[in-house]
Parts: structure tokens; sequence; C-alpha cells
């Protein structure tokens, strides 16, 4: 394996938490859209009518499905990003997601949006899945 200049490793290890903290929102957020858009029969901009579509049972297990299985590309491509050290940028990527949920537990607006123990089950899965995709793509 050839060895990267220092700046080629910086540039690398940015790229890879930028991508892996894009790559959640950029999966999740059109999967949900799409779906509550099948849900209602039509798309939707009231938030009012969006949330209460998206906090059904049925909806929120398979957000913890679709959630969790974006948190696993995001592991996996912040690795391949990286090109070293992958648990490592992959521990960084979900310490920074986590903050991310933090945040919005913090904030009144966007804790009700959903049910407190999604957001407690999304503080668990996402960091789980986050590493699992880094070991997919070689964690050490």
């Amino acid at each position: 394996m050839p060895v990267s200049s220092p700046a080629v490793q910086l540039l690398r290890t940015i790229g890879g938490v930028l991508v892996g903290l894009m790559s959640i929102t950029l999966i999740v957020e059109p999967i949900e859209f799409l779906l509550v858009t099948a849900a209602n029969g039509g798309m939707t901009t009231d938030p009012f009518e969006y949330f209460q579509i998206r906090n059904r049972g049925w909806f929120l297990a398979l957000k913890i499905v679709y959630n969790t299985a974006a948190a696993v590309a995001a592991g996996y491509l912040t690795a391949w990003v990286a090109g070293r050290a992958p648990v490592a940028h992959a521990a960084v990527v979900a310490v920074l997601q986590l903050a991310a949920f933090t945040f919005a537990m913090a904030t009144p607006e966007l804790r009700e949006t959903g049910p407190g123990w999604m957001w407690f089950t999304l503080l668990a899965a996402t960091p789980i899945g986050i590493i699992a995709g880094s070991w997919l793509r070689g964690g050490r």
C-alpha cells in the first residue's frame, strides 16, 4: 500500500468524516419523504400532517431500520474515503451524529417531532451502525 503525504491523509480524514455525516442525511431524508408521501397518497407540505404520518407505530419501526441501514452505509463510506484507521474515523462520525441528536433532543421544536423513545433508540442504533459499517469496510 503506497504511503500518502500528510496533506492527502488530512484531506481524506476530513473528506471521510464529511461524507459519513452527509450520507446519513442524504439516505434517510429521501427515504422518509417518499414513505410519507406514499402513506399519505400524495405529497404534503403541512408539518403536522407529515409528522402525524411519520410517527405511526409501523412507520417508526421502519424508521429504525432505514436509519440504521443509513448509519451502516455512512460508516462504510467514511472508512472508504478515509482510507486508513476506519473505526477511528467512523467513531468521529458517530460522536458528531450523537451531538446532533443531543442538540435535537435539547431543542423543543425538534424533540417534539417524534416520541422520546425514538430519539433514544436512534442514539443507541446510529453509532452502532456507523461502527459496524466501518468494520464491513475492513475495520481495525
